[in-house]
């Protein structure tokens, strides 16, 4: 036997153990022997301390911004050897750069949503070390909540926006649609409104002359267009003299075009139905057939529509008879022609909760003959309620320009003179005394009101006026106590002059997808 360091091996064959042994030791000191090498080695590296910027100033909660608005981050820097050291600064917003300035100054074009969020100093002169500031930035629609105004300058429709959301200076945004879809809208403005979020996700509806547009309620990018390929049929020009998609019960709305003609409008679909049939059958009388010139004025309800015909004065529910043979089941192909003769064209009506009931309530004038009615109670299908709701106004003050709004919640209906003069009928007066009765609102001599609006509570009064300053942005709004005509906010240069409103409401899915 041979004995090597307390290992035992035999002459029959042990040699490879022996060895595996003796590679063990001889690495286990070879490691010793560098450790002891490292350890001594004095070294000779050139150190040098690092000038260290400490970034202050910058909050640890998220900073909320809305889209289009300044983001300003003014922040502190330290050094701690070198108070002249060149610095590099860098903005970071989901690492895209958005600034190289020491402050932050940004105005968020960014969609909504929250985003990651960087300062970053960098030294050139020290090996371009970095120091950094992390923190968050929630960007919200611009458009959440506020006043949409469509306005109209020289037959250019514009849309304004003005926030009621953190909005203490009534900051308006301007030309809105064309800033988000980088084109302008055509013809004359006709109607602005927002559809039900729950059915129809609260998308924005902009109606001109020439087109209509269907808006997202986050950031108003356009999501669906009606113009002349968007007709049940053979394309054809669109110019349309009216247009709605919600009045006053969902799922059905309608245009009235300059020839005349109903287009129907139903909703989730991208597209008019089969325009109605002009001439038209009468109800009940399938041999007889009448012509109609409308005024540009409908009251939709679902699967019909309450025009007001010219030529015979009257009232006319259009309707689908599901009888006469039609390529499109919601063609308008029959109508049932009221009994009341009124014989002025149709200005204008609203709801009318009188009583408890839904109805509503209708304004006629005809400013060549200079008379007027009102309708002061009546049905979607125009059928008039009670003995004396047909009402031909002696001492009314319409004129040629006038507008009017009815307030569901008094009942009272406001129009204006042409002018500036405000005045309201009491629809629930019983024995109707004064059907004329001033409006004092201290509005400005220089102003001729061509919008009325009631606010959706009731309370207020939205007036829009066109003032007399040779600028584009004419139009102001005024928002008054609907009982007392007391001024409550002055909008002031918030659009052309002024054709329609819609306070519009938030959405549950305010960021942007």
């Amino acid at each position: 036997n041979y004995k090597i360091d307390n290992f035992i091996v035999t002459k029959s064959g042990k040699n490879d153990e022996l060895m595996n042994n003796i590679r063990i030791y001889a690495f286990f000191w070879m490691i010793v022997l560098l450790t002891v090498s490292c350890y001594e080695d004095k070294g000779n590296y050139d150190y040098h301390p690092i000038n260290e910027v400490k970034i202050s100033g910058i909050k640890e909660d998220p900073y909320e911004i809305l889209r289009w608005d300044t983001l300003k981050i003014p922040v502190t820097l330290e050094n701690s050897l070198n108070e002249k050291a060149k610095l590099i600064y860098a903005w970071y917003l989901d690492q895209k750069k958005i600034a190289e300035t020491e402050d932050l100054c940004y105005v968020v074009s960014d969609k909504a949503k929250k985003y990651q969020a960087r300062m970053e100093v960098t030294l050139p002169e020290d090996d371009s070390v970095r120091f950094f500031a992390d923190f968050e930035v929630q960007v919200f629609s611009p458009y959440s909540k506020g006043l949409l105004l469509l306005s109209d300058y020289e037959d250019y429709p514009e849309v304004s926006f003005m926030s009621t959301l953190n909005n203490p200076t009534n900051k308006i945004m301007r030309d809105v649609y064309s800033l988000e879809n980088k084109r302008e809208l055509k013809g004359k403005a006709l109607a602005i409104e927002q559809s039900d979020e729950y059915s129809y996700g609260g998308t924005v509806f902009v109606h001109t002359s020439a087109s209509s547009h269907e808006l997202d309620p986050v950031l108003f990018k356009e999501i669906a267009l009606f113009d002349e390929n968007s007709f049940t049929g053979p394309a054809q020009e669109y110019d349309m003299v009216y247009c709605r998609f919600e009045d006053a019960i969902t799922e059905f709305g309608g245009a009235i075009g300059k020839d005349g003609i109903i287009y129907p409008k139903q909703a989730r679909q991208s597209r008019y139905m089969a325009s109605s049939l002009k001439p038209i059958h009468v109800e009940g009388d399938e041999e007889r057939s009448v012509d109609y010139r409308l005024s540009p004025m409908l009251l939709n309800t679902r699967n019909s529509t309450l025009g007001y015909d010219n030529l015979s004065g009257r009232f006319m529910y259009f309707m689908n008879s599901y009888d006469i043979p039609s390529y499109d089941e919601n063609q308008y192909d029959e109508v049932r022609i009221s009994e009341t003769y009124i014989g002025l064209p149709w200005l204008g009506w609203g709801k009318n909760m009188s009583g408890g009931t839904y109805q509503f309530s209708s304004l006629f004038y005809d400013p060549v003959t200079d008379r007027a009615a009102l309708a002061r109670a009546h049905t979607a299908t125009g059928k008039l309620k009670g003995q004396d709701s047909l009402v031909f106004l002696s001492g009314h003050h319409l004129a040629e320009g006038s507008v009017m709004a009815v307030n569901s919640g008094i009942n009272w209906l406001y129009y204006s003179d042409g002018g500036r003069q405000l005045y309201v009928l009491n629809l629930s007066d019983p024995d109707f005394k004064f059907p004329s009765i001033p409006f004092e609102c201290a509005l400005p001599d220089n102003c001729r009101i061509t919008m009325l609006k009631v606010s959706v509570d009731n309370l207020a009064l939205f007036v829009g006026v066109e003032t007399d300053r040779p600028e584009k942005y004419k139009g102001d709004v005024y928002k008054i106590n609907a009982k007392d005509g007391t001024i409550l906010e002055h909008y002031q240069r918030f659009g052309g002059t002024p054709v329609d409103m819609v306070e519009k409401k938030s959405v549950e899915y305010d960021v942007e997808e």
